[in-house]
Order: structure tokens, then sequence, then C-alpha cells
């Protein structure tokens, strides 16, 4: 262990030797400075990890050496030394740029405790500053983060089939960024001032869905008072993202399958044949090769889709990665939320590296959010973990009970997991799940208070 070298700066003789008598160990090395000026001088010379200064001295004050000090070297924590009658004082040089202060008499357990702090501090905000350096000169494709081999071997991939116009099937987890890949492609391709278009095939029902994509015609059904330019259209010239492609139904699948082979289709309820010169970008969480094998998905479009398949892995097969993610969340939450400065704790830092991540990215940075919502001081020193139970379908069955009380609890712990499950898909938006659940907004409202289930704790 490298130890922590230590100056002290103090005009009273008897305090500069007892306090270096107590600090003297085979983690610190102490040096004294009788005066400020003395103690300017020997920091030009010599590299410390903290400075421990009386705030009132004889010539040049803690409070003048101060800015001094910062001024050849910043990144030194400063901890100033006062009586209990200058506390006013010692807030006013934290304002300044001190790191602590600590009051006369003092322990050696809280001095001690109070210099590996601010020590500490200082070495993770070199190292989130490294990470912040990492993250801007390497170790990304687009706006995505990573330094893992799992991630440099996507970002090798995703170069390499940027420039083209090659389908692509990008698979993984929820979480962990596809969506994110699909934006990245298109803005390193030669289509980037061409339009984006993205569309969720889960968060809509098949005939909205089926508008959604190709369009409508005045008329042609229920509710179509206008024509409806469709989504194809719109990213014509461009990128076409469908996301969650594994929920197409089979008439849907047939209909792009059309669209993947002609590059032509019509508006619902229309006639007229649109030509279209669209970049298709799909995503699926699903396994789509069992799904065709399960005779649930078209094995024609899905190799028509399966040209260039990417894979992301989840963040739990690229633990390297979680350093950068969790700056960059960081960095970015607190610029947004107007708190800047935040830094994590020892202790935040360890529960961010050892958590399971089954939400992946997404979870990650949300969990990061709450943390610089939540966050009191200068210091996040605590992080909460929203789990979601999966739904399990080797649940034993309880013989020791009534029917109808099984069926009850039974069917209130299934909901309650479905309605976690689906809100953490569409990110606590109400108006979705409801929809994917096929019930109302106010029933749904009523579940959701009924099993004590918060939509900010999804979002």
């Amino acid at each position: 262990m490298i130890p922590i070298r230590i100056l002290l700066v103090d005009d009273d003789l008897a305090f500069r030797k007892s306090t270096s008598k107590l600090l003297e160990s085979d983690e610190c090395i102490v040096e004294t400075a009788a005066s400020g000026e003395a103690a300017l001088a020997r920091f030009t010379e010599v590299r410390f990890d903290v400075v421990l200064c009386d705030l009132v001295m004889q010539g040049l004050s803690g409070l003048e050496l101060l800015p001094k000090l910062r001024e050849i070297d910043s990144r030194v924590p400063i901890l100033m030394i006062t009586g209990h009658g200058s506390i006013d004082s010692a807030i006013g040089a934290m304002k300044a740029g001190a790191a602590d202060y600590v009051t006369k008499p003092f322990n050696s357990d809280e001095l001690r405790m109070r210099i590996a702090r601010v020590v500490e501090h200082e070495r993770q905000r070199h190292e989130l500053a490294t990470l912040q350096e990492e993250i801007a000169s390497r170790s990304t494709f687009a706006r995505m983060i990573g330094r893992s081999r799992a991630m440099e071997d996507v970002f090798h991939l995703a170069r390499k089939v940027a420039r083209t116009d090659t389908t692509v099937l990008i698979l993984g987890e929820t979480g962990t960024g596809k969506g994110i890949l699909a934006q990245a492609l298109h803005s390193e391709s030669k289509r980037a001032k061409k339009p984006y278009v993205s569309v969720n095939c889960a968060a809509l029902t098949p005939t909205l869905l089926e508008s959604e994509l190709f369009g409508h015609e005045k008329g042609a059904f229920t509710g179509a008072v206008e024509r409806r330019i469709g989504r194809f259209e719109l990213a014509d010239g461009g990128t076409l993202f469908l996301d969650e492609i594994g929920e197409l139904t089979p008439e849907l699948q047939t209909k792009l399958l059309n669209v993947v082979q002609e590059r032509q289709f019509e508006r619902v309820g229309g006639s007229q044949t649109l030509s279209v010169n669209v970049r298709l970008i799909t995503a699926t969480n699903h396994n789509l090769a069992e799904q065709v094998r399960a005779g649930r998905f078209r094995e024609d479009l899905y190799y028509r889709l399966n040209v260039v398949p990417i894979t992301l892995p989840p963040l739990r097969a690229r633990r390297e990665d979680i350093e950068l993610l969790a700056a960059d969340a960081l960095a970015t939450a607190s610029e947004r939320l107007g708190k800047p400065g935040l830094r994590f704790s020892v202790a935040a830092w360890r529960a961010l590296l050892e958590h399971e991540w089954p939400g992946n990215v997404r979870e990650l940075q949300n969990t990061v959010e709450r943390a610089v919502v939540l966050a009191e001081s200068n210091e996040i020193e605590r992080i909460q973990f929203i789990e979601v139970a999966a739904i399990s379908s080797a649940t034993p069955i309880a013989t020791d009970r009534p029917l109808r009380d099984l069926v009850r609890d039974e069917t209130e712990r299934v909901e309650r997991q479905y309605l976690a499950a689906l809100l953490a898909r569409y990110r606590g938006n109400i108006g979705k799940t409801a929809d994917h659940a096929g019930i109302d907004r106010r029933t749904i409202f009523e579940k959701l208070k009924q099993f004590d289930l918060h939509k900010e704790d999804y979002k």
C-alpha cells in the first residue's frame, strides 16, 4: 500500500510535533511547515496527497494560503484546522475550495478518518475524470460506450456494416441498448442526413401497427377521417428501425416480407402501389430462430431480416464497462438535473460494481438517475435498486389450502408480476401498459394502488 503523504502547516511547534506523532505510521508520511510561506515553498517541490493547515497563523493565514495552493495544484485536497470559535471561517474556507475542516481538540481516529475521506474523494474525482476522458477519446461507437472485449467486437462489426445498406438484426436482452445501436448505425451511414424513423412493434395493437407502418386512406376503417402517411413513407431515403420485431402477427409478417422483397406496399384501404428506398434495421429480445422452429415466425422473413446479426451482450457479461457507464450516467444526470459535482462514495461504487443488473444498461442509467435525484449532499452514499420478480411457471402448487383461497392469492401474485413486467417494458407508461394488458387506465391505476406499484419506479 502506498502511504499518504501529508503536509502539516501550523505555526505552533508543540502542535506540529504532537500531530505528526499522532499521524505518522506505515500508512502516512508527514512533513511539517511552520508558516504559510514555508508551506508554499515546499508545496512547489513535492507532490502531497493532502494538506492539513491551521486556519489562523502568523504571517500568511490559512485562508490566504488556500487559494495559492489551489492555484499550484487544485487536485490536492486541503483540510483546515480550526478552533470552535472559528467554525464560520472554516465553512467560508470550504466555500473557497477547502475539502473539509476539523476542530481542535480532535482524536486520532477522527483525524485519520477525515484525511482518508478527502483523499478517497480526490481519487474518485480523478478516476471519474479519467473515465470521462476515455469515453470521449475511444471505447465508443457513436453514442455507445464500452471498453470490454465483447463491446469492442460489437463496435468492430458495427463500423463495418454501418456504411452499407445491409439489413441488420440486433439481438439482445431488454435494456442492452438495441435502440441506441440502431441510431448509431444510422448516424454513421451514408443515409445519416435522411430520416431515422423508429417503431416499437410491441407498443401497438396489430390494427394500429399496420396503419402506423403502411399508412391508411381516408375511410379505410372506423376513425380513419383522413389519409395517414405511414412510417415506411416517412423513412424513404433513410432508415426504419423496427423494435420488438418478434411481436408481429403472422399477417403483419407477411406484409413486411412483401415490402422487404419488393420495396413496395399499399396503404391500408388503398390501391395505389408505393415504392420506397429504406434501410431496415430490426431488433428483438426473443430467440427468433426458436420462434421459426415453433412456427410463430416466418422462416423466409427471418432470413431476410437476419442478413447481418449483431448481438449486444448483457451487462453482467461486460462488467468491466460498468464504471464507464456509471460515470457517464452520473455526469449526464447531474447536468440535466442541475446537481453538478456529485460523486459516488466507496460503498456506492462497490454496490454498482457488484449488482447483477438484470435490467442491463437501462437499469443502470435509471438507478444512477434515481441516486442523483435523492442525493442530499455532494456524495452519493447508497444505491437503491428496484427488483422486478420474474413470473415463474415452476411455482409449486400448495394443496393444503381451499381452492378459492389459492386461486385468489395466485391470481394476485401473477397480476402484480405481470403489471410490474409491463411497466418495466414501457418505462412506466400507463397508456401503453393498459393497451397491452387489454384493460382501461382506471383499472390499471386501481391495480397499482392495490399492489403498491409506482410508475415512477420504472421510468
